[in-house]
C-alpha cells in the first residue's frame, strides 16, 4: 500500500514510489506524466505547462505492485481523479475553471510544503 499525501508534486510522488521500490527511475515517471497519452476528458483541456499533470494525480492510498509501468501507475491515479471529477466537479465546472482551480491548489500546497512537512 502506498499513500500519496495531498499536495505532493509529480516529482515527490515519483521519489516516494522509487523509495518504496515501486518504480526504478524517477525521471522516467516524470517524463511519462509529462508526455504520456491518457484518455481522460479533463486532460484534453490542458495546454503545455511545465508539469502537465501537476494536481491531477489524485492523493489517496493505492495498491501498486513492484514492476508496474509508470504509465499504469499514473493511469490509476488519473482514474481516481476522474472518478471524483465526474461525480463532483464536471457538471459545475468548465475546463478553464478546472485548470485554474487545480493550478491554484497545486501552487498553494507547494507553498505550504515549503513552510513545513506534509508527510
Amino acid at each position: 500500500m502506498v499513500t500519496i499525501p495531498e499536495g505532493y508534486t509529480v516529482k515527490q510522488i515519483a521519489e516516494k514510489l522509487k523509495a518504496l521500490d515501486v518504480i526504478k527511475d524517477v525521471d522516467r515517471f516524470i517524463m511519462e506524466a509529462q508526455t504520456g497519452k491518457f484518455e481522460y476528458e479533463f486532460i484534453q483541456g490542458i495546454k503545455d505547462r511545465p508539469s502537465r499533470l501537476e494536481g491531477y494525480l489524485f492523493p489517496d492510498t493505492y495498491e501498486f505492485k513492484k514492476g508496474m509501468s509508470e504509465h499504469d501507475i499514473i493511469n490509476i491515479m488519473l482514474k481516481r481523479f476522474n472518478d471524483i471529477y465526474v461525480k463532483n466537479i464536471k457538471v459545475k465546472s468548465t475546463y478553464k475553471r478546472l485548470y485554474f482551480s487545480i493550478s491554484f491548489i497545486s501552487r498553494t500546497w507547494c507553498k505550504i510544503y515549503d513552510e513545513g512537512d506534509r508527510t
